[in-house]
């Protein structure tokens, strides 16, 4: 999306995907209400996640701003759908915990091995699933 582009066209773009976005938001919201949260409490989480996703690429808070005003819907919706599996993640109290103490490391690492490139002619997918360290433990989503 341009983020130049005007409310109008925002509205043109995104007015006709309303009730895809509100199904969408809902289907998650529904998973968080099941966590013991509110709307209120999903706010919290998008607020509390906002700053990873701006040191990552801050065009992108902007452009879901751009969304949620051209749909006419609320902004944590946008972040919701876009952030859907960090943001559940971090309706876990413990997960949520360690993004305030961002002085440990953590992350996961994977590989995936197309089948035009393995020897078997299979897609492989290896997650690593280490135990971390004292210091900086495995974290509890990889």
């Amino acid at each position: 999306m341009n983020l130049r582009t005007s409310a109008r066209a925002r509205r043109a773009i995104w007015t006709p995907r309303r009730d895809r976005i509100r199904k969408g938001a809902s289907h998650y919201f529904a998973q968080l209400k099941e966590l013991s949260l509110d709307a209120s409490g999903v706010a919290e989480l998008v607020r509390d996640y906002l700053p990873v996703i701006e040191a990552f690429e801050p065009t992108y808070i902007e452009e879901m701003h751009g969304i949620a005003e051209g749909a006419g819907v609320p902004f944590e919706d946008i972040v919701l759908l876009n952030a859907r599996t960090e943001i559940l993640k971090l309706a876990k109290p413990e997960i949520r915990a360690r993004l305030k103490t961002p002085d440990e490391p953590d992350g996961c690492t994977g590989v995936v091995v197309l089948p035009q490139a393995s020897g078997a002619g299979r897609l492989i997918h290896a997650p690593e699933l280490g135990t971390g360290s004292a210091n900086a433990p495995r974290p509890p989503w990889c």
